[in-house]
C-alpha cells in the first residue's frame, strides 16, 4: 500500500522539500521576530551565499524543489548540535512520517499486527539522516522492516505471485 507521495502543495510532509521549507520558513519568521532566533538562518546564509534574509526571496522563486530539499541534511545537522527550532522541524517531520506509517499499520491490521515496511527516499536509505529515529519508531509501530534497497520490480514480482497464488 501506498501512503503520502501527494506532492507539494498537497503533501510532503516529512520529506526533504519539506524540511528545506520549514528552514527556510523559520529563518523568515526569527528575521521578522515571529519566531525564535535560530542557527539554522546563519547556516542557510553560508550554504546560498547571501547575506541578508531578504536575498531569499529572489532564491525561493527560482529554486527547484531539488534545491529546497537539499538544504535538510543542514537543518537535521543543525537540530543534531541541540538547536532547538531545527530539532523541532526534524521532530514534526518524524511525527509527520509516523503518522502515513500508521494509517499502513492500522489497514494492516485486519490480517496481522506486525506489517512489512520497505523504506525508500533520501533521508530514509541506508545511512540517511532520518533513518535511524525512524525505523526505531516503525518497529515500535509493529513494522517489520524489509532490509536492503527498495526495488519496484522485485516489489511488483512479488504483488504477481501474491494475486497468482
Amino acid at each position: 500500500m501506498r501512503v503520502g507521495g501527494w506532492g507539494n502543495p498537497l503533501g510532503e510532509e516529512g520529506s526533504g522539500y519539506w524540511i528545506g521549507l520549514q528552514g527556510l520558513r523559520a529563518v523568515a519568521q526569527a528575521t521578522d521576530g515571529r519566531g525564535e532566533d535560530t542557527a539554522i538562518t546563519g547556516r542557510v546564509f553560508d550554504e546560498l551565499k547571501v547575506t541578508d534574509a531578504q536575498d531569499l526571496v529572489p532564491w525561493m522563486a527560482a529554486a527547484t524543489k531539488k534545491d529546497v530539499a537539499s538544504l535538510a541534511p543542514l537543518i537535521l545537522a543543525v537540530a543534531g548540535e541541540g538547536d532547538p527550532t531545527a530539532s523541532e522541524i526534524q521532530g514534526r517531520a518524524l511525527d509527520a512520517l509516523a503518522q502515513h506509517l500508521d494509517v499502513a499499520r492500522r489497514a494492516w491490521a485486519q490480517w496481522e499486527e506486525s506489517f512489512p515496511l520497505a523504506v525508500s527516499g533520501g533521508l530514509l536509505k541506508e545511512g540517511g539522516l532520518l533513518r535511524g529515529p525512524f525505523l526505531e519508531r516503525a518497529r515500535a509501530m509493529g513494522a517489520q522492516v524489509e532490509p536492503g534497497p527498495v526495488v519496484a520490480v522485485r516489489g511488483a514480482a512479488r504483488l504477481a505471485r501474491v494475486l497468482l497464488g
